[in-house]
């Protein structure tokens, strides 16, 4: 028995290895409802108790409802994780995912060495139909799940209840019977799931222990005293319906069995059922979701109905046929129809909200593991010659490999939301739920990218546009959500497409009419176009949606009065965004409307703000730049001038960089010569490079102050610097070389104006120059392109 003992554990081990792959895998899928979405989990133990009070999906940060599940459990151990390690990590996660599963396969191992001692079961059987349950794909998602942790806690609770029950079945105490039923209860709570395991342990009282109806019943006590609690309990605190996660359950988005006839439901389970066995005995394509429309409505014209009528009616007639003699397969075969029952979708009533799940066979695929391996060593048991062992091990040997291979390959797909949900597309193209999850995720991927470089994001808003696009296409104008076409609004918004994001949120609109995202899309969208009015329509009403961006809303209703000229209504909105963030951006921005406005004493009420006098003087020197845009030079000056002693002290430098240039150039056009010059060396003692102030301290030099070497180092210094009009530049520095007389030099800056810029006057002086220096080639040249 140790020895066999060890082998078991070996092959829990080999479950560990085949998985450790998973350890470095990021949050994916529905983890968050358990972890960075969960209000209470995220506060370790701080309000554990809660999770006992209400339903698990109450405590989602988005979309919480007290409905559909009770798992608090698997909640705590969560909250547990989360107050021990300091926070929530996917390694962590992922590291006691593999435990558990190491675990459950330790302890399923240990119930079929105790059927095998009181049915007398060769070990080989165990051995191989252990391994192969352990290597099975179909465990994929229950392992590289972190949120599927549920499963494994119900699995491994479950199982080691009923190990217990059968080791202590001959020496029964009301203790024994205690514990039994205490860690039965903790698998209910913590996935439902457990439930038909009470009709599984009165199975095994009934074909192992060769009980009668009566006295199995009385076996399963243990089981069935805690299932009671769990339901009452369940039937008090959740809420009627069926909703998770904001999502309601019964429409074709998550099953396609809502909304069909009669013959319509049978005919689809009957299909639906024959895919598990197709996955169970050939994994692939596997994908981690199956939604509308990746199957669709099957009546019953259908030839693949009646085969799986068939294969279902012979199962049946054969568990049926072995209940007399208490056969180990119709054992097995009960076992899994009842394990399976609970995701059956039997009636409208029952439907569960999923047509499809691999998770769903995580407990019952242990029934085809045992039943496939027991089948062929009968099989072989009655070919002449006698090498059972052999046979079985030669058989399976390369299908545990295969399957092996492929669990580890495809559980790359979990590695994160966009490996997954990537792989969901190909594996599943039909489905709307992998076509909007990828979409959303490449859209949420190219927002970061978008950070660093906006070209590089690009690609991937194109292919969310495709992918949102091919899911909303699926689900019709009658099944869209609001919340794949927001996205995808956002998409196409990055993308620059207003146009058709403008389409796409009136959609919203028509699905959502208080959606504040659409409303407040809707009006930036109309504010970038000039359409002020309809701007405004969309953000008062978003205003009054559910959860409005109103700090957002009034900065942007602010600006657009302002553009309108409505300054008492714009102080009014940037007066609410105020109350709502004291910001010194609001400030200023308020201090100038107060002053246009001429409200001086509103003003003043900044008077304990540090900065009110840095705000004055910010929107006197808008002002100032304002007036000499639209060339009122003298004014422009006097502005400039009433500024200049304050400029150092509120960095003014670094809000216009340009200051002393526009205010020795205001100067200058104002012909007040003397006081120009004095502010643009001052400029160049800040700017020693700028092309602007070099080009009018030459031209004070040149053309006032006839000081023309001044001149032509100002004008040289303007070449060095890349100037805006290199042509100009070029013949300044000729005019001011040649009035030295300087012609040679003079030759070479006209020449170079020339590969800007022509005008007959740099023509004639190059002729002339030409002239005096005796170069007839070039005369001829000059006097031919002035005779043009």
């Amino acid at each position: 028995m140790k020895k066999n003992t060890l082998v078991i554990a070996l092959i829990a081990i080999v479950g560990l290895i085949i998985y450790i792959q998973t350890i470095n895998y990021d949050y994916s899928a529905d983890d968050g409802i358990y972890t960075y979405h969960n209000n209470v989990t995220q506060k370790g133990l701080t309000e554990w108790t809660e999770l006992f009070k209400y339903g698990s999906m109450n405590f989602l940060s988005i979309g919480a409802v007290n409905t559909g599940t009770y798992r608090p459990i698997s909640l705590l151990t969560f909250a547990l994780e989360n107050e021990l390690a300091g926070g929530f990590n996917p390694f962590t996660g992922h590291l006691i995912n593999i435990i558990l599963y190491g675990l459950v396969i330790f302890i399923v191992g240990m119930i079929l060495l105790e059927l095998k001692k009181i049915r007398d079961i060769p070990i080989i059987i165990i051995i191989i139909s252990l391994l192969l349950y352990t290597v099975h794909p179909l465990h994929i998602e229950v392992v590289a799940s972190v949120k599927s942790r549920d499963t494994l806690l119900c699995a491994f609770f479950g199982f080691l209840s009923i190990f217990l029950w059968i080791k202590w079945y001959d020496y029964q105490t009301v203790l024994k019977h205690f514990i039994v039923a205490v860690i039965f209860l903790l698998a209910l709570l913590s996935k439902e799931e457990a439930l038909p395991l009470v009709a599984v342990s009165g199975l095994i009282a009934y074909f192992f222990k060769k009980d009668n109806i009566y006295v199995s019943f009385k076996a399963i006590i243990p089981f069935i005293f805690p299932s009671i609690i769990y339901l009452l309990i369940r039937s008090i605190i959740l809420d009627s319906g069926n909703m998770s996660n904001g999502i309601v359950y019964n429409t074709k988005l998550n099953s396609i069995l809502y909304g069909t006839t009669i013959s319509e439901h049978i005919a689809s389970n009957f299909y639906i059922y024959i895919q598990y066995f197709k996955i169970l005995i050939f994994p692939h394509p596997l994908s981690w979701d199956y939604s509308f429309a990746h199957f669709e409505v099957q009546s019953f014209q259908e030839p693949i109905v009646w085969i799986s009528i068939l294969i279902i009616g012979f199962l049946i007639w054969l568990a049926w046929r072995g209940l007399e003699n208490k056969s180990i397969v119709s054992f097995w075969i009960i076992f899994y129809f009842l394990t399976f029952s609970i995701f059956a979708n039997l009636t409208k009533s029952l439907i569960i909200g999923s047509n499809f799940g691999e998770r769903f066979l995580f407990i019952p695929s242990l029934s085809f593991c045992f039943l496939v391996v027991y089948g062929t060593y009968m099989f072989f048991e009655k070919i002449p010659r006698k090498r059972t062992n052999l046979y079985i091990v030669a058989l399976f040997t390369p299908i545990l490999f295969a399957f092996s291979w492929k669990t580890i390959d495809h559980s790359r797909v979990w590695k994160s939301n966009l490996s997954l949900t990537e792989s969901g597309i190909k594996s599943s193209p039909k489905s709307w739920r992998t076509n909007a999850y990828y979409g959303d995720h490449l859209r949420i991927t190219a927002k970061e990218i978008y950070k660093v470089s906006i070209d590089s994001s690009m690609p991937y808003f194109e292919k969310s546009k495709e992918a949102l696009n091919k899911s909303l296409g699926i689900l019709g104008t009658e099944l869209f959500t609001s919340t794949y076409l927001i996205a995808l609004s956002e998409t196409l918004l990055y993308l620059g497409d207003t146009l058709e994001a403008e389409s796409s949120l009136d959609l919203v609109l028509e699905k959502k009419p208080n959606s504040a995202y659409a409303l407040f899309k809707l009006g930036v969208i109309n504010y970038s176009r000039g359409n002020f009015d309809a701007a405004e329509k969309h953000y008062l009403k978003a205003l009054t949606s559910d959860s409005p961006d109103s700090l957002n809303i009034f900065n942007n209703l602010g600006l657009i009065y302002l553009k309108q000229n409505k300054l008492n209504d714009a102080i009014q909105m940037f007066e609410e965004y105020k109350n709502m963030d004291q910001t010194e951006k609001v400030d200023e921005i308020l201090v100038s409307l107060y002053a246009k406005t001429g409200n001086i004493d509103k003003i003043k009420d900044f008077s304990q703000h540090s900065k009110t006098e840095e705000l004055l003087f910010n929107e006197n020197l808008r002002k100032a730049i304002d007036v000499f845009t639209n060339k009122n030079f003298k004014e422009a000056a006097e502005l400039f001038r009433a500024l200049n002693s304050d400029f150092e002290k509120f960095n003014g430098y670094e809000k216009f960089s340009t200051f002393y240039l526009a205010y020795g150039s205001a100067l200058l056009q104002s012909n007040d010569t003397t006081s120009a010059k004095k502010i643009l060396l001052t400029g160049l003692e800040k700017n020693p490079n700028n092309p602007d102030i070099l080009t009018n301290l030459g031209t004070i030099a040149f053309l006032h102050e006839k000081n023309y070497p001044t001149a032509e180092r100002y004008f040289s210094g303007v070449i060095n610097n890349n100037p805006s009009n290199p042509f100009q530049s070029w013949a300044n520095l000729g005019s001011v070389l040649l009035i030295q007389g300087k012609e040679k030099e003079a030759l070479v800056a006209f020449e170079n104006s020339l590969k800007y810029n022509s005008n007959k006057s740099i023509l004639n002086n190059l002729y002339l120059i030409s002239k005096s220096l005796g170069d007839k080639d070039k005369m001829e040249h000059y006097y031919q392109q002035i005779s043009k």
